[in-house]
């Protein structure tokens, strides 16, 4: 059996019903390893992740402690993901 230390997420909560939403944000914190997920979900990453980066227009324009950066609306509004 392979013990991945490393999951790539790419929208992951894309057409999924909140129950489902809600199971995947438990399996994926108690899984202990590194997890790179690209998503628009702002309420999935604030519940998975402890730093985001945040790209516009294909440029690094921020990258820290989540809480920080989801509480930057200026920057995630020129994001384009608020």
């Amino acid at each position: 059996m392979t013990r991945p230390s490393l999951v790539v997420l790419d929208e992951p909560t894309a057409e999924l019903d909140g129950r489902s939403v809600r199971r995947l944000i438990a399996l994926v914190n108690a899984l202990t390893l590194t997890l790179l997920a690209a998503s628009h979900d702002l309420a999935f990453l604030g519940a998975v992740t402890s730093r985001l980066l945040v790209l516009i227009d294909g440029r690094l324009a921020a990258d820290g402690p989540t809480q920080e950066i989801l509480a930057a609306r200026p920057l995630l509004e020129r994001a384009g993901v608020i």
